[in-house]
This record gives C-alpha cells, sequence and structure tokens, in this order.
C-alpha cells in the first residue's frame, strides 16, 4: 500500500509541471477567456490533425510535399484569435490585453511587414537552438489577429505550411529570406 501511495506522490510531482506550464501559456489563457465571444473567432488545431495531414500518402513523388509532411510531424498546435473591431465590442483593446499576456521580453523579434495601415510582426520563443514557438501579430484599425504555432519549428517550412493551409500572414516568412 504504502509503496502504490508513493508511486501515485512521484508520478503527481512529475505531472504538476507540466499540467502548471500548460496553463501559463499565454494563448490559452486568450483561448479561455475570448474564444466563442462576440467579435472573436478562434481556430485550434491539434497535433492529431497535423499527423492526419502528414499521413497523406500521395502517389506522386512531390519533394516538397514530403519535406513538408516530415516538418508537420514536429508540430504540436496551431491557434489563432481574431478579434473584429464593432459597435458591439467598444472598450476592449485587445492588442494592449496580448502584449500584457505575452510575456515578449522573452521572445524575439523576426521581422516586421508594414503596408498601409497593416502591421504584422514575427516573433519565435528560442530555448537554446530549438524554437518552441513561432508568434505572429497583425493589426490593422478594424482587427487583431494573434497566431501561435508550437512544436519543433523549422522557420524553412513554415511559410509553405501557411500557404498550403491557407494562414494569411505566414507567407511573410519568405521575406525572412529576401531580408538576408
Amino acid at each position: 500500500m504504502k509503496t502504490q501511495v508513493f508511486k501515485t506522490l512521484l508520478l503527481a510531482m512529475c505531472c504538476t509541471p507540466l499540467l502548471l506550464s500548460a496553463q501559463n501559456n499565454p494563448m490559452d489563457k486568450l483561448f479561455q477567456k475570448y474564444a466563442g465571444k462576440d467579435c472573436f473567432t478562434s481556430v485550434s488545431i491539434s497535433r492529431d490533425m497535423f499527423q492526419l495531414f502528414a499521413g497523406i500518402n500521395t502517389d506522386e513523388a512531390d519533394k516538397d510535399f514530403k519535406e513538408l509532411q516530415e516538418m508537420i510531424t514536429q508540430l504540436d498546435g496551431l491557434k489563432i484569435l481574431t478579434y473584429s473591431q464593432s459597435d458591439s465590442c467598444k472598450g476592449i483593446d485587445f492588442y494592449k490585453e496580448l502584449t500584457a499576456v505575452y510575456p515578449m521580453q522573452k521572445y524575439t523579434e523576426l521581422m516586421v511587414v508594414q503596408e498601409k495601415d497593416e502591421l504584422v510582426n514575427f516573433y519565435i520563443l528560442k530555448e537554446g537552438t530549438r524554437i518552441p514557438e513561432l508568434l505572429m501579430i497583425a493589426r490593422d484599425p478594424g482587427e487583431t489577429v494573434v497566431l501561435s504555432l508550437t512544436g519543433n519549428i523549422d522557420l524553412n517550412y513554415i511559410s509553405k505550411l501557411g500557404k498550403s493551409m491557407k494562414i494569411d500572414g505566414l507567407d511573410n516568412l519568405e521575406k525572412i529570406e529576401e531580408e538576408k
């Protein structure tokens, strides 16, 4: 009996940091607060969905698609939260709130794209040489979008993923190569 209690206690102690870190994820906090609310559109793609996409068999020997499939197996999830300003949502400063929730000092800015009134910022979270999160924040006068892609991220393939899944904004990552 003591052994069973000890094993259970040890398991709980090992899992607690994982559970706490999942609850402290800034995007999860924003999703809990705003997903399904008026003026917000939320999209969440799980690791399982990425795995399904990675498992698609093709008769063609398309090298790019095979590389994309390999990269997708390294992804854990994608969450997108869009705030569209309207008369019914006055008083919400979503951009201010999301920059308060995200510890921006921990992120490295990759690129800024500005076209007329639209501003798109790309950030990465680095842990040594590993990139566990790519963050995109896009703003224009009537809309704010935050996108969080998590996993073992290879920036060389993220633009291809964005195009294949038709995710606006990720195609801007191609410009990183142009700027180098």
